[in-house]
């Protein structure tokens, strides 16, 4: 087969439905992990991480453990 004929039929296979569903999956995949790449970037610019970890002590401090152990 020629790279033509490959490619016809590598475009009707996927006009065909079989591989349209797995071919919509992976985009959503690779747009969906952008995004999410992209915001996690966003937060990590805009708050630094020494924020997160001072929230996080302040949590833990409020947490009184001393009754529990018990």
């Amino acid at each position: 087969m020629t790279s033509d004929q490959l490619q016809a039929q590598g475009i009707l296979s996927w006009m065909d439905g079989r591989n349209f569903t797995w071919e919509l999956t992976r985009l959503w995949r690779t747009v969906s992990g952008f995004v999410f790449n992209w915001v996690a970037h966003l937060i990590t610019q805009l708050y630094p991480v020494d924020l997160f970890i001072s929230l996080f002590r302040a949590v833990l401090d409020s947490i009184d453990l001393t009754n529990k152990l018990e």
